[in-house]
């Protein structure tokens, strides 16, 4: 879980990521992106996918989870793939760079050298 702060605009934040793939990204999606480095044992996942949602924070002081998503059943990218089964959660996968838009069922997996 991401908790992002509505209304306040950190920019790519920085985190234990490499320089140069935190820099990388932040040339490649912008500002309104925000990166997370996930230490996590792919083996303890479904086939290597997990789910994911983000927690907002709104800039009263509310606090609310994303609401459910219809994600593709298939992601772009150069690594792409196939869900493995059906939530109203993002599913990421483990070990890959994974890119979704808040609310929004669209996803992209690519190699970090991609």
């Amino acid at each position: 879980m991401v908790k992002h702060k509505k209304n306040k605009s950190a920019g790519c934040l920085p985190s234990a990521v490499p320089k140069f793939m935190l820099l990388s990204f932040c040339s490649r999606y912008g500002d309104h992106y925000w990166i997370m480095d996930v230490d996590m044992d792919c083996t303890a996942t479904e086939a290597g996918w997990f789910e994911l949602k983000a927690y907002l924070i709104e800039s009263d002081g509310s606090e609310s989870w994303e609401s459910n998503i219809a994600q593709s059943s298939s992601c772009n990218g150069d690594i792409g793939g196939s869900k493995p089964y059906t939530s109203g959660n993002h599913f990421a996968r483990c070990g890959y760079i994974n890119v979704f838009e808040h609310g929004k069922g669209d996803c992209t997996i690519k190699s970090f050298y991609s």
